[in-house]
């Protein structure tokens, strides 16, 4: 019976951890990258790209369809040319100002499957946040795959095929 209560424990306890803080997203991309993977932009952490680099790009590739009525990029600076935004790959697109703080409101809500923020010629790119609202208005939280570091050794190592 002690067995039974503690799997029991254990369970609900890693549901709650597994199912518990939002919605998962197991990919995020950002071209000319400086910095640590970009996740952080969906909890308020920075991102960088290289500061010489043009037409850097931040893509989301959702695990799940969502709905979503708004997006917003936050950035570390001012950007001084337009991003280009798509939905779904090219499914939509939309041009957002520069600026500092750029959102889009879709009306209606659309469903998104992926996100990617187009940054044009815009140099040292650097985002603050990425925030996506439901069809409610509610900020739509993520949760991302943990970044540990490691080592890596191989236990053991192949002979070559002949003849390859």
């Amino acid at each position: 019976m002690r067995k039974l209560k503690l799997m029991a424990i254990t369970f609900l306890t890693l549901s709650f951890v597994y199912c518990g803080g939002g919605l998962p997203i197991s990919m995020i991309d950002g071209t000319a990258s400086t910095t640590t993977l970009p996740y952080g932009v969906l909890h308020g952490e920075e991102w960088k790209a290289d500061p010489a680099a043009q037409f850097v790009k931040l893509h989301l590739y959702l695990d799940e369809a969502i709905e979503v009525s708004k997006v917003q990029l936050v950035s570390c600076g001012n950007l001084t040319e337009q991003i280009a935004m798509f939905v779904n790959f090219d499914e939509i697109e939309k041009i957002l100002s520069a600026g500092s703080n750029q959102e889009y409101t879709f009306a209606p809500p659309v469903v998104m499957r992926s996100l990617t923020f187009n940054m044009g010629p815009n140099k040292g790119v650097c985002v603050k946040e990425v925030q996506l609202y439901n069809k409610e208005g509610s900020r739509i939280k993520f949760r991302t795959p943990r970044i540990v570091e490691g080592n890596i050794r191989a236990s053991s190592q192949l002979k070559p095929l002949a003849g390859c």
